[in-house]
């Protein structure tokens, strides 16, 4: 389970490295787009699509490190009519919900990922694979923290919580 656990940290810390360089980059561009087209009547032309693009693979990365912390939607009202003893069983099932979502999503967008391998974006004519990839790669590390949450909290009496870091307490 070791290796397990150290390879979550490393995961985590990579999603949340690659989140945060993601949303500065995205900073700089609109702010420089936005000095250039007001101060200098020059406008970047593709930093929309770029930012629209980067702000895709955030919102991807950042839902699969929500389900990571146990951070996503969820029906509080079950919390409230279910007894405690249930709680753990019920945030199982949540969790294999999720697994089974994000295993399904991944199968079908890898076909999505298939399909568009001549397609290239209007302005920076990137292949848009590079977009859609955005989706397999996030579910499979969906899929991997549902399941990390699934061992927690089947396995790990008592500490079914993984911290800040993505270890396993």
């Amino acid at each position: 389970m070791k290796v397990f656990d150290r390879f979550t940290v490393f995961l985590s810390k990579a999603v949340d490295w690659l989140n945060f360089i993601g949303y500065a980059v995205v900073l700089v561009v609109l702010f420089v787009q936005i000095v250039a087209r007001y101060f200098f009547s020059y406008g970047i032309v593709w930093s929309d699509e770029f930012s629209r693009y980067v702000m895709v693979w955030l919102v991807m990365l950042c839902s699969a490190t929500l389900v990571r912390e146990k951070k996503h939607i969820r029906l509080t009202i079950l919390d409230t009519l279910l007894p405690k003893s249930w709680f753990r069983w019920v945030d199982v099932l949540i969790h294999v919900f999720i697994l089974v979502f994000a295993v399904m999503v991944f199968r079908y967008s890898l076909i999505n990922v298939s399909v568009s391998t001549k397609a290239v974006s209007t302005s920076m004519r990137m292949p848009m694979t590079l977009i859609y990839a955005a989706f397999p790669v996030s579910m499979a590390i969906m899929a991997i923290n549902a399941l990390l949450n699934i061992l927690v909290l089947l396995f790990r009496r008592g500490k079914s919580d993984i911290d800040k870091e993505g270890m396993v307490e």
